[in-house]
């Protein structure tokens, strides 16, 4: 219990380092700021190349049953994450968990912009630099290749004319594909 206190302080002092940042932008300010950009993305992904552009659906419209299935991908990465980080007694298990939680979110969720995923790249190479495991190395390179990919294409073969047909679209399936196999070894990594 010493160890679950000592966690729930961090995530207050984390929380609480936030709001302070936020003051001088005024705190409600930035609040609402984050609500309307999450609201003003109304896709299922956003040049995200994920599980949803695996599946043709960048930049298409957000179902219901979509949202309700994006909300519960993030429930179950989060508890997932939490499992990771007291369940699993790596030394890298901080690093472990945050990566996995970033990537899984940018993977799975809705709504998520092709950016999302970069915080995984520092937090698996970290994970790498503490375990010293070829096999978190595979995985931040990985990830890295797949952001690599997804982001060069989008800004090197964005045409707003033709924006999301013929090649653009096969290369963005492609990719996306790409990203879910590295996921997939994420999981078997991770657990």
């Amino acid at each position: 219990t010493k160890k679950l206190i000592k966690h729930i302080t961090a995530a207050f002092c984390a929380l609480f380092v936030i709001i302070i940042l936020c003051i001088p932008f005024g705190v409600k300010e930035v609040a609402l700021q984050y609500i309307d950009t999450v609201a003003s993305y109304n896709f299922a992904s956003v040049n995200a190349y994920n599980l949803w552009t695996a599946l043709g659906m960048n930049w298409q419209e957000l179902t219901p049953a979509m949202s309700i299935l994006g909300t519960f991908f993030i429930v179950l990465i989060t508890v997932a994450s939490g499992y990771i980080f007291f369940g699993i007694h790596h030394k890298n298990r901080h690093f472990s968990a945050s990566a996995f939680l970033c990537f899984s979110v940018f993977m799975l969720s809705v709504k998520i912009h092709d950016r999302y995923a970069y915080p995984a790249i520092a937090l698996s190479l970290c994970a790498f630099a503490l375990s010293g495991k070829k096999s978190d190395l595979i995985l931040c390179s990985g990830i890295c290749l797949s952001q690599f990919l997804n982001t060069a294409h989008v800004l090197f073969g964005y045409v707003p004319e033709d924006y999301y047909t013929g090649n653009f679209r096969t290369f963005a399936v492609l990719f996306s594909v790409f990203s879910l196999c590295v996921f997939v070894y994420m999981l078997k990594n991770v657990f």
